[in-house]
């Protein structure tokens, strides 16, 4: 769940963190099923992007164009929440650690495709749903909630809640009548 626009911890090619995550073989092994999970974009997911629960799944918001400069930005925006969650589902870390490290990862990869991370970031700030401000009509019914939650943001894990039991429901009365 990227926060374009905030400020990213710098982490040092060098960092021991950065290569305890790197080398693990926990690590490895999700990371190389990483073009396996599939994309949905059919929800409003604030923020950005987020994913489920069981790491599945990625979710991107359902307004967010991903073609720029003739670049397709699925890949990156999918480096950066598949290793997000690889990271706080293997590691013992809090979500800003894991997003500091997948948004290197994520700008590792925009960089190597010779992009600019700035450029990058400033083109994605219109599109983040600001969960205070913008309107969540239908969310992923298992976004993992996670990264909300260690944010404080109270007032959208319940709005997020409701919708997920909202969404579950009608998917209920539609299978069973």
């Amino acid at each position: 769940m990227p926060k374009y626009g905030h400020k990213h911890k710098i982490i040092s090619d060098n960092s021991p963190e950065l290569l305890k995550i790197k080398n693990d073989p926990r690590f490895k092994a999700r990371i190389a099923k990483i073009d396996s999970i599939p994309i949905i974009k059919k929800y409003d997911v604030p923020y950005l992007c987020g994913y489920s629960n069981d790491a599945k799944k990625v979710y991107f918001d359902r307004h967010l164009p991903t073609k720029w400069k003739g670049y397709d930005l699925s890949k990156f925006l999918r480096i950066h929440e598949f290793t997000e969650k690889a990271i706080l589902d293997i590691f013992d870390y809090k979500y800003q650690q894991a997003h500091h490290f997948a948004s290197y990862f994520e700008r590792k990869a925009l960089e190597a495709a010779g992009l600019s991370w700035d450029d990058y970031q400033d083109h994605l700030k219109p599109y983040i749903k600001k969960v205070h401000t913008d309107q969540l009509d239908i969310v992923p019914p298992d976004l993992d909630l996670e990264p909300y939650a260690d944010e404080k943001e109270k007032k959208l894990l319940t709005t997020l809640a409701y919708y997920e039991k909202k969404e579950k429901k009608s998917i209920k009365e539609h299978l069973y009548g």
